[in-house]
């Protein structure tokens, strides 16, 4: 499994919770309005505050999955990276990351053009 599974993976279990509690707030309301003698411009405005309160979660909710699963970490929950395994960096030789790049590929000697190089 990748980590864009993995996020995915996680990323919905954080959707589908916001989705069912808006879901359940619904409900319940719709319970409460229907046992409800409250005029009918009073019903309509307790659905509309609903409707407004689902909508503004719903938007703030795609700040929230950016910062809970960027850079590859669940930072409100556990502080621990979802990254490679031990044995793929072993393997790999990226232990301690990528190795530097080739002298004979950096800028300079190897420029394109008129690259200027401060």
């Amino acid at each position: 499994m990748n980590v864009c599974q993995v996020n995915f993976k996680a990323m919905h279990q954080t959707v589908q919770a916001q989705q069912l509690a808006l879901e359940k707030k619904g409900d319940d309301l719709l319970e409460k309005m229907r046992s409800s003698t409250s005029s009918q411009e009073e019903i309509n405005k307790a659905f509309l505050e609903h409707a407004a309160e689902a909508m503004s979660r719903w938007q703030s909710l795609s700040s929230e999955l950016l910062f809970l699963y960027s850079g590859n970490s669940r930072y409100a929950e556990h502080w621990q990276a979802m990254g490679y395994s031990e044995q793929w960096l072993e393997k790999s030789g990226y232990k301690e990351g990528p190795p530097p790049a080739p002298v004979e590929d950096r800028c300079p000697p190897k420029c394109d053009g008129n690259d200027v190089v401060v």
